[in-house]
């Protein structure tokens, strides 16, 4: 935002700052509790459990049979 003055700029800045932090503590403490964890979890299920997906959701997206044809459509 070039309109905007130098100290005007860092408050907006700073203040950004802030509130990525406040929404990204929570998921980098759950992402550290589950790297602790016993071993086998794969990615896909670190991610699901990390934004609390549902299961089946992101099954689809992990399955390895799935066939995308040239018109976008998932098989």
């Amino acid at each position: 935002m070039p309109e905007l003055d130098e100290r005007t700029a860092r408050e907006v800045e700073s203040a950004v700052a802030r509130v990525v932090d406040k929404l990204l503590h929570t998921p980098t403490v759950r992402i550290k509790e589950l790297a602790e964890a016993v071993p086998g979890n794969s990615y896909a299920d670190v991610v699901r459990d990390l934004f609390a997906l549902d299961p089946a959701a992101t099954d689809v997206v992990t399955r390895a049979d799935v066939i995308v044809a040239d018109e976008g459509e998932v098989k």
